[in-house]
């Protein structure tokens, strides 16, 4: 359990890392379920900084939304 943690930390950190580092990993079943969840989690949460960036913008008047 402690190899999936430690996939998904680097993945956090450098994405598309953590996928080089899986060709070689035999996972179960329930790793690969939670490697999906933990990539899925880490795209929702680029996603949801990336709104934020883009709302401080509009909020310092950088970009107006027409």
């Amino acid at each position: 359990m402690s190899a999936v943690f430690d996939i998904a930390a680097i993945a956090q950190r450098f994405p598309g890392s953590a996928d080089t580092m899986l060709i070689d990993t035999r996972l179960t079943d329930e790793q690969e379920r939670q490697i999906e969840f933990i990539r899925k989690a880490g795209d929702d949460l680029s996603e949801l900084v990336n709104d934020l960036v883009h709302l401080a913008k509009v909020g310092a008047g950088k970009i107006v939304i027409r």
